[in-house]
């Protein structure tokens, strides 16, 4: 499964949508769909809703997830 990464110095805006895994280690302000596993971690900022299989929080998550 593939995965994305979004380094600590990068900041989304916008929803994203992924047929594989997330590690954020920056900011995204929109929902986040994942078919895999996504992972905040700390000092990682979502704004917004997040749906995957497997969710791991070590940062910030200012709305609803599904898991």
């Amino acid at each position: 499964m593939s995965q994305t990464i979004v380094l600590n110095d990068s900041e989304i805006e916008g929803d994203i949508i992924l047929p594989g895994n997330l590690c954020l280690f920056g900011k995204i302000s929109g929902n986040v769909t994942a078919k895999g596993k996504v992972e905040v971690k700390s000092g990682a900022v979502v704004t917004g809703n997040i749906s995957c299989r497997e969710l791991e929080i070590g940062g910030v998550v200012e709305g609803n997830v599904e898991a």
